[in-house]
């Protein structure tokens, strides 16, 4: 029996609001609900109402604020989401960062949007995968 949980909630955190909103309409599916934040007080508003499964940040957004929005991220245990990065510059010390508190991806721009999807089907077939071992 196959079964599709269909919504996998995704925030995408980028002060480029052209560039999001491509990126928003190559990510999109019939599965997956995606909200654009242009600004890290937006992005944390979001997380505070709603919780989502991916969050896919610029790291490109004013001064350290993509930063402080990880760690606070990774401080709060109870919110459960993957984190992707993403950056138009290839700064080692702030990707380190970034993986010291909890991004799972670091991508670099331009984007390889088939590269993020395979990311994403792979997070969503896993949970599928966990929500159907649950109802056998």
């Amino acid at each position: 029996m196959n079964v599709n949980y269909p919504i996998t909630r995704i925030l995408i955190v980028d002060e480029n609001k052209e560039h999001g909103e491509l990126l928003c309409r190559q990510l999109k599916t019939s599965n997956r609900h995606i909200i654009l934040a242009d600004t890290t007080s937006k992005a944390r508003k979001s997380i505070c109402e709603y919780q989502h499964d991916v969050i896919l940040i610029d790291t490109d957004v004013k001064g350290d604020e993509c930063i402080n929005l990880l760690k606070i991220l990774h401080e709060d245990e109870s919110y459960r989401a993957t984190i992707f990065v993403m950056s138009k510059y290839e700064n080692l010390s702030k990707r380190i960062s970034c993986f010291i508190y909890g991004a799972k991806k670091y991508f670099v721009k331009p984007l390889n949007v088939s590269e993020i999807n395979n990311e994403l089907t792979l997070i969503e077939n896993r949970y599928n995968c966990e929500k159907s071992k649950l109802i056998s």
